[in-house]
This record gives C-alpha cells, structure tokens and sequence, in this order.
C-alpha cells in the first residue's frame, strides 16, 4: 500500500498500539452509552445551535406520581333570542344578549316613540292632555337588570314586560288586542256599556272581566284591586295630577294613551303598538297594522284618480253655533284622504272654531255632502228638529246627509270610535264609496249609513 504523504496535516500516521487503545475506549463509550437510563433522563440534549451536547448518566432518582391537571370549565354563553319573549322571564341573563330581536318603528303617530337597548326599551308619550302632559317608560324585559334612572330617563315609569294583566280603561286597544290573540291579559274594563269588540263581549258575557269605573268619575278602587293588574291602560282628559291620583294610591303604574290626540286616521290607528309593546308582541302588531296601512294608502290612491272632488260639510249646529273642525283635524284628513274638499279646510289647526249657523249658510249651503251631524241624529227629522235652517242646506234637500252610526249598540256605544279607530281602511271606504259611488258599485257599508 502506497503510504499517505508524511508532510500533510490532516493524515498524521500514528503507532498500531494507539489505533487499538482508541478502538477499546470507544469501544466502552458505546456499552456505557447503552446501558444508560432508558427513561430519557440522562439522553443528549440539543444546544441553542442545533448541536448535539455530550450527555451523562443522571443519579437514579424515586419518581413522583405525574401531577393531575384539571381541564378549565368554560360556560357556554346563552344563545341570543331570534323572537320576543312574550311570556314568562328570561332564565339565564347573559349581558350584551339582544333580548328584543324583534323591534318595531313608530311611522305615522307624532305622540309615541320606541328605542331599544339590549334589554329594555324606553316608550315615550308626549302632548297626552290639553297640558301636553309627556310620559317616559322603561320596559324591562323580566329577568334581567333594571338599568339606572338617570340623565333622560329620571323619573320614568319602570314596568317588568311581558306583562301578565292589565285593565284598559279606552275601548280603542280592543281591537289590536283581539287581533293578535292577546285578550289573555285584559282582566278589566272602565265600562261594559260601550265595548263592540266581538271577543271582549264574549268575556263579558263569561263573567271573566270587572268594570272598574272611570277614573273621572265612578272609580271602583276594590274592583281595580281585585283585578292586579300589572298596568292600567287609560287616556287623560283633565290634569295628570288629579286623574292618575286613584291609580298611585294602588301602586298601580298608569300607561297613558295619547291617540285621541293624532290627528290623522294612520297616526291614531298605529297606537295599537303602544299595548303591544308592553307585551313584546313588536312582530304581531307591526304585521297587523302594515297590513292596515297598505289597504289605506290603496284607497288614496283610488281616491286619488277620481274625476272630482266634491265639496262636504261636517257636524251640525246646537243652540245655533256651529263647532267647526279644523282644516287639520282627523274628520278633515279623512275627506281629504277619501278625494272630498272640505269647506272649511282653511279653519286652522285641529279643534277649529265655533261659528254661527247663518255664517256656515253662507259658505256651505251648496256643500255636495254633509257628514257626521252627530250624536243623536239618526233621521233627517231629528236634524231639522235640532234646528230648522239645517233644512236650508242642499245636501239636506237632496239627501245626502250621512251619519256614521250604522254600528251603535244599545248602551249608544259607536264601533266607528272602536273599531273604526284601528281600521280607518274600512272608514275610508265607506268614505270613498260615499263620494265616489263610481269607484265603489258593490261597497257595503261598515259605519255610514244614509239619513231618510
């Protein structure tokens, strides 16, 4: 064999024992490395270089039990609502849960407004009575936290929803309530005299109802009592103060209704919502009235498309003065909406102005119709009766005088300011088919009825 050059560095050739003393050593660095701790504990480590480390054989040790680790618990958050409650509480509050998933929007009525937070809304209630008397609700939904009564909502009435009963002391909300199946909660009334709602009179009848009196007049605290109402539903015509009084000495919250004083049929029909947002019933009443609302705008609209627009008068004299509706008033918008022009739509305002007879004579003796002479008319005969120079008006002459009390039950209450006043859609017919029969041949009437 050719030996490797003497003079280079890397190939130094070295005495046979040296090669076999090497040989033995690694020899016994391979049986010890192979007799090492199996468990790992004395195996080579690797250096923050990646370079293998030499290892030693570690002490043998008594081995602890491996600690128990116990897994954290997580708690699923409650699965946020995609309908109202509308009965019975929440049972697992979670904050920043949406608890009313469905909302509603006030578009027509200028008295009543809504805002949601997660877990209440806040009902506001303005120009309620002749002192524009104004009220703030906050409407918890049961179950969850009230939140503070400050800044805005200082001095607002705190009512835990859905609500369970209530007393409704304005036929108006009858018929809302009947419609979206919600009479469960009415366990009162002011009067049994007046109501026409079909299902109410069945609980009348069924003895499941207490009349509880006016507030005004006639207040039966004991019966108002026994009823436990968690709400009373009532309107004002007199000062807050004095009207509510009965209520507070019960500890009974008063939800005061402003729709009488809307002064357009939309604006007073939408308040059907203001009991059924005590309910959470947002979804049931928005379908109800946007169902409404459609079949009104349509009737304008066929209104609207008529070849004329007939001139019309309304209400009569008593003691020869005349109350003149404005020209902005609800019975104004209804002739207006129904293609009629009012005589006295220049009148400012809402509640208008009294006038003599003889000055209406001037101006509306030629009236194309004369609607709604009132209370107690119920023949021509009754209306010259009240006044003879109501016959000097042409519409009495012709016969076109229409009163709307075709629905008056025999306690003398009008459906026309029950049901008339959640569907003016069936008023406005009857409107439309009065002054234009053209456009309604086949109308059978709801409230209107020709005086003979």
């Amino acid at each position: 064999m050719k030996p490797f050059p003497a003079k280079n560095p890397r190939y130094t050739r070295r005495p046979t024992w040296v090669l076999r003393l090497l040989a033995a050593a690694l020899t016994l660095a391979l049986l010890a490395a192979a007799c090492g701790d199996s468990s790992g504990d004395d195996a080579a480590t690797t250096t923050a270089a990646g370079q293998e480390a030499a290892t030693t054989t570690a002490p043998t040790t008594t081995e602890s039990p491996a600690a128990t680790t116990t897994e954290p618990v997580t708690t699923q958050a409650p699965a946020a609502p995609t309908e109202n409650l509308t009965r019975g509480c929440v049972e697992d509050y979670a904050e920043g849960v949406d608890y009313f998933p469905q909302k509603l929007s006030v578009d027509d009525a200028e008295r009543l407004d809504v805002t949601y937070a997660d877990n209440y809304k806040v009902v506001e209630v303005s120009d309620a009575n002749f002192e524009e008397a104004a009220f703030t609700y906050v409407l918890v939904q049961c179950g969850t936290p009230a939140p503070e009564l400050s800044g805005d909502l200082a001095g607002a009435t705190v009512v835990e929803v859905p609500i369970d009963s209530a007393v409704v002391m304005s036929t108006t909300m009858l018929p809302g309530l009947s419609e979206i199946d919600r009479l469960d909660v009415v366990k009162g009334l002011d009067s049994f005299d007046y109501v026409s709602t079909p299902a109410v009179l069945d609980l009348i009848d069924s003895g499941e109802l207490v009349a509880t009196g006016s507030l005004s007049f006639g207040f039966d605290a004991e019966a108002m009592a026994a009823a436990e109402p968690d709400v009373a539903f009532t309107f004002l015509f007199g000062p807050a103060a004095d009207e509510l009084a009965p209520l507070e000495g019960l500890d009974i919250p008063a939800a005061v209704s402003a729709d009488y004083r809307e002064n357009t049929p939309l604006g007073r029909a939408e308040w059907m919502k203001f009991p059924a947002l005590f309910l959470n019933e947002e979804a049931a009443i928005t379908e109800l009235y946007e169902g409404i609302a459609a079949d009104y705008d349509a009737l304008v609209q066929t209104a609207a498309g008529a070849d004329t627009r007939p001139t019309v008068l309304l209400d009569k004299a008593t003691d020869g003065v005349w109350n003149v509706a404005g020209g902005d008033s609800y019975a104004a918008t209804f002739i207006s909406d129904a293609g009629g022009d009012y005589i006295f739509s220049d009148v400012p305002g809402n509640s208008g102005e009294q006038l003599d007879i003889e000055t209406v004579l001037e101006r509306a003796s030629d009236a194309d119709f004369w609607l709604n002479p009132g209370f107690g008319v119920t023949s021509l005969l009754d209306l010259e009766a009240a006044d003879p120079r109501h016959g000097k008006f042409a519409a009495f002459e012709r016969g076109d005088v229409w009163n709307n009390d075709l629905r008056v039950n025999a306690n003398f209450g009008n459906d026309y300011f029950e049901t008339g006043a959640a569907h003016p859609e069936l008023v406005l017919g009857d409107l439309v088919a009065i002054l234009h029969p053209d456009l309604a041949p086949d109308h059978e009437f709801v409230f209107y009825r020709r005086l003979q």
